[in-house]
């Protein structure tokens, strides 16, 4: 989808059956926390809105999905040890998701928040930072603009792989003229 045609769909410019049919399929979302009742909070919203999830309940868990599939945006939390406030289960886990999926917006919440622990998240990779408790308005702003930021970022990779391709292949076409020209 070339970039004003998102723009369109998003202005709503497009015919209904033209709008419908460039959307993705539903969005896949994964969410990571250590408390079953925020997992199934979570759970309901999300579900409500359409997309499809994922749940882990430790960095382990998190890690093997985001290995074995791709997901649109990730929500984890930054604690899961039992009585442990730092973040820094989470931080380091931000890490690790960002070198096997650069391009996936990683949301990062906890009810033990400081600007210092954002600022980090932020530092390391981290697309938005929600408080718990969390709005539920803003929450689904938050993953929606995730969810749009990904699939640009994965439409842009696939348009410029696509013009390496082309031009690697120009590049082979203007050989083999030259050497059969001269």
């Amino acid at each position: 989808m070339l970039i004003t045609d998102h723009l369109k769909e998003q202005r709503g410019d497009a015919p209904a059956h033209e709008r419908h049919a460039a959307r993705p399929a539903e969005p896949r979302v994964l969410i990571a926390d250590d408390q079953s009742d925020v997992l199934e909070a979570l759970r309901l919203l999300l579900k409500a809105e359409g997309f499809i999830l994922e749940t882990a309940s430790s960095p382990a868990g998190v890690l093997a999905a985001v290995e074995a599939r791709e997901f649109d945006v990730a929500l984890i939390d930054l604690n899961y040890t039992r009585d442990t406030t730092s973040g820094e289960e989470g931080l380091n886990l931000l890490s690790r998701i960002q070198s096997i999926d650069p391009t996936l917006p990683v949301v990062v919440m906890t009810a033990w928040g400081s600007v210092e622990v954002a600022v980090e998240a932020m530092r390391r990779g981290a697309r938005d930072f929600v408080q718990k408790p969390w709005d539920n308005a803003q929450l689904l702003l938050v993953i929606q603009q995730g969810i749009e930021r990904a699939q640009l970022l994965r439409e842009l990779r696939q348009k410029i792989s696509e013009l390496d391709t082309a031009h690697s292949t120009l590049k082979n076409t203007q050989a083999r003229l030259l050497k059969a020209f001269l």
